[in-house]
C-alpha cells in the first residue's frame, strides 16, 4: 500500500527526465561501438554536407559525420559527469559528515576551507584546475569535481545537523553505537533524499561546465569527439553550415534538460508530504 501511495505521487518531471537519461545513455553506449561512421575519419571531399541520407546530421569543415561525433560526444559527457558528480559526491558526504557529526573547531576549519572553495566562480575554479594540471577530459573530471565538493560538503552538514537531532540516533548512541557506525547506518542514509536530488542537478552542471572548459580547449581534446569543442569549431562556419552547431547544442539542451527534470522529479517523489 505504501509502495502503491508513493507511485501515485510520481511526478511527470520524473518519468519524463528518466526517458530523457535513459535515452542519452544507450546514445551513449551506441557511440562507444555503433556508430554510423568513425568520429574521427575525414573526408574532405564530403565536407560541409547538409544533412542527407548518406550523413543524417551533415558533416563538418573536414568530412566528419556530424551524427556519429554526437553520439560519440554523448559517452564523454556523461563520462564526466558520472565521475565529476562521484568525486563531488564523495568528498563532501565525508567532509560535511564529519563537519557536522563532530562540530567544534574541526568542523568550522572544514566549512571554512569550503566557503573558500565556493568563493570562486565554478567554471573560474575548474579553469584554474585544468590549467594547473593541463589540458584534457580526464583532467576536466578532477576539476569539475573538485568544484562539486563545496555543494555537497554543505548540503551534507545541514543533512546530519537535522538527522543527529533524532530519536533513533539518541538510541544508538545509548546501546553503545560507535560514532562511526551510527553515521553509516543512521545518519548518512536517512539524509540521502537531498544529496540524491543535488547529484541530479550537478550532473546537468558537469555536463555543462566540460562542454565550456572543451569550448575553450582546455577539455576533450581533437580527435575526441565533444560537444563543445564541435561548437567552438562551427563558429567559423555558421553561414555555410549551421547544422554543425544546432545537433551538438540540442544534445547539450536535451541532455542538461532531462537531468533537470529529474531533479525536479526526484524532489517532488522524496518529498516527506507525499
Amino acid at each position: 500500500m505504501v509502495a502503491e501511495r508513493r507511485w501515485r505521487h510520481v511526478s511527470p518531471l520524473l518519468v519524463g527526465g528518466g526517458v530523457i537519461v535513459l535515452a542519452m545513455a544507450v546514445v551513449a553506449m551506441l557511440g562507444s561501438f555503433a556508430t554510423p561512421h568513425d568520429p574521427t575519419a575525414m573526408d574532405i571531399a564530403a565536407r560541409l554536407q547538409p544533412p542527407g541520407a548518406a550523413h543524417l546530421f551533415g558533416t563538418d569543415q573536414y568530412g566528419r559525420d556530424i551524427l556519429s561525433r554526437v553520439m560519440g560526444g554523448a559517452g564523454i559527457a556523461l563520462s564526466v559527469g558520472v565521475v565529476a558528480v562521484g568525486i563531488g559526491l564523495g568528498g563532501g558526504m565525508i567532509i560535511g559528515a564529519v563537519a557536522g557529526f563532530y562540530g567544534g573547531l574541526l568542523g568550522e576549519a572544514l566549512m571554512r576551507l569550503m566557503d573558500a572553495l565556493f568563493a570562486f566562480p565554478a567554471i573560474l575554479l575548474a579553469i584554474a584546475v585544468v590549467g594547473a594540471l593541463g589540458p584534457g577530459h580526464l583532467n576536466a573530471m578532477l576539476a569539475i569535481g573538485v568544484v562539486n565538493v563545496p555543494v555537497f560538503a554543505r548540503l551534507t552538514r545541514a543533512s546530519v545537523l537535522a538527522v543527529q537531532q533524532e530519536g533513533y540516533v539518541e538510541a544508538a548512541r545509548a546501546v553503545g553505537g560507535t560514532d562511526l557506525h551510527v553515521l553509516r547506518r543512521h545518519i548518512v542514509p536517512n539524509g540521502l533524499a537531498p544529496l540524491l536530488m543535488q547529484a541530479s542537478v550537478s550532473f546537468a552542471t558537469a555536463i555543462l561546465a566540460e562542454a565550456s572548459l572543451s569550448y575553450l580547449g582546455l577539455g576533450t581534446q581533437p580527435p575526441m569527439p565533444s560537444w563543445g569543442k564541435m561548437l567552438e569549431e562551427a563558429r567559423l562556419f555558421m553561414d555555410r553550415g549551421p547544422w554543425l552547431a544546432i545537433f551538438p547544442g540540442l544534445a547539450i539542451a536535451l541532455t542538461v534538460l532531462g537531468f533537470n527534470f529529474l531533479g525536479d522529479g526526484l524532489r517532488d517523489y522524496l518529498d516527506p508530504r507525499h
